[in-house]
């Protein structure tokens, strides 16, 4: 899992928010649980902010793909690459430098999943 910090997007919205696009790149032959399965074995991607920031919005934007098991039983994950979209309140953001975050995620392969990490974001807003 990687993050690449210089493909971030940081755009001004008509409300005074900022909407913030975070890309991530999966590497090949793995794949991640996407943020909202309705199956409860299986650990979620989630992205949270440092605890001062709650986001306005936030949204997990990919290209599901499907993912069987041999007994039939399939459910979308995410794989290749992915973008964590963020809306912000500006008045909150406004004497920011460095926004920190953080990307829980278990990947997996065609063999097996693999422990859950957590990957630190930082992201320059000035």
């Amino acid at each position: 899992m990687n993050f690449n910090k210089n493909e971030v997007t940081v755009v001004s919205l008509a409300s005074s928010d900022l909407q913030l696009t975070l890309p991530f790149f999966i590497e090949e032959g793995y794949h991640i649980q996407t943020d909202d399965q309705d199956k409860t074995s299986y650990l979620f991607t989630t992205f949270t902010l440092d605890k001062e920031i709650e986001p306005l919005s936030q949204e997990f934007q990919f290209t599901p793909h499907q993912w069987s098991f041999e007994d039939g039983e399939s459910f979308q994950v995410i794989s290749e690459h992915f973008k964590v979209s963020l809306q912000l309140p500006r008045q909150i953001v406004k004497d920011k430098t460095i926004l920190k975050g953080y990307l829980f995620y278990q990947a997996c392969d065609s063999v097996k999943c693999y422990f859950p990490r957590t990957l630190p974001v930082q992201v320059r807003l000035k």
